[in-house]
């Protein structure tokens, strides 16, 4: 017969158990994908507040199918609900850049205030990126083919200078 089946105490602890491997499965995918971003976001936030993040994002937005599906939706849920961290949405901006190139096989243009080499390396040592990485408005390309390049598109010095 098709009725309902009763759950037990055994079942509720395997649903609680999936609903956390499911989120820790897009969580997985943002800190893969987003790497420098988290790690800013740790720096700035701490484990408890990032991880409370994330759970709000989760519950605020529907599973996708792909990680990079993941990634982009992160982008646009924190660009409706932005942090006053410096240079996050910077660094947001970059790496979704990055993962929208190479998952539609496009050239993405986006405009960034900040150094992002320099940002990089504040990361990698343990640094939040302060007011040394800030630069004038410059347009990057960033793309995949043939091979992945980033290169300046324009810059707001020499917009002014045309």
């Amino acid at each position: 017969s098709t009725g309902s089946i009763p759950l037990t105490e055994d079942d509720d602890e395997r649903f609680v158990l999936y609903r956390h491997l499911a989120g820790s499965f897009r969580t997985g995918a943002l800190a893969e994908l987003l790497e420098n971003t988290v790690r800013l976001l740790l720096l700035a936030m701490g484990r408890k507040q990032v991880t409370d993040l994330f759970d709000r994002y989760i519950a605020a937005t529907p599973p996708v199918s792909f990680p990079t599906d993941e990634a982009l939706q992160f982008r646009r849920y924190m660009d409706a609900n932005p942090l006053s961290i410096s240079g996050f949405a910077e660094m947001l901006k970059f790496e979704a850049a990055l993962i929208e190139a190479a998952a539609n096989g496009t050239v993405v243009r986006a405009t960034f205030t900040k150094d992002i080499d320099a940002m990089l390396i504040d990361i990698a040592a343990g640094i939040l990126p302060g007011p040394s990485s800030d630069r004038p408005e410059t347009i990057l390309e960033i793309g995949v083919a043939p091979v992945p390049f980033i290169r300046v598109a324009e810059t707001s010095l020499s917009a002014a200078s045309s």
